[in-house]
């Protein structure tokens, strides 16, 4: 029988999994450049939305790193799954680290996207 310690642990990974499609999607788009300019899913920064061009050049910079969070992301929600059969301390204490990783990811993805959309400095 399962706990609802377990259950809670499974409903996390299917959402860390979905979470984990959404971003292999915008990275997909990105780099086919169908991101569209007023759509909801991409990187969205203050640097990102200053044009078209500027939310595809962030988004393609992106794209490399959400791939590999994403992979990172799936493989520790495959895990919880199975180790929410074996121990509920340890599914959790794997789900509290997938959630630090997709903190982290975000984090840096938003700097990656920021960076390349940025404005070339001008010399005046």
């Amino acid at each position: 029988m399962l706990s609802d310690l377990s259950v809670a642990a499974m409903v996390g990974a299917v959402a860390l999994l979905v979470i984990a499609g959404v971003m292999t999607w915008v990275a997909r788009g990105a780099d086919d450049g169908r991101l569209p300019f007023g759509g909801r899913v991409s990187i969205r920064t203050a640097t990102t939305r200053r044009s078209p061009e500027a939310l595809l050049v962030g988004n393609r910079a992106a794209a490399p790193f959400l791939r590999r969070y994403a992979v990172i992301l799936a493989v520790l929600a495959a895990l919880v799954l199975l180790l929410s059969f074996v121990s509920d301390i340890a599914a959790l204490a794997v789900h509290l680290l997938a959630v630090v990783a997709l903190v982290l990811a975000v984090m840096v993805c938003l700097k990656k996207a920021d960076a390349a959309a940025a404005p070339a400095p001008t010399d005046a």
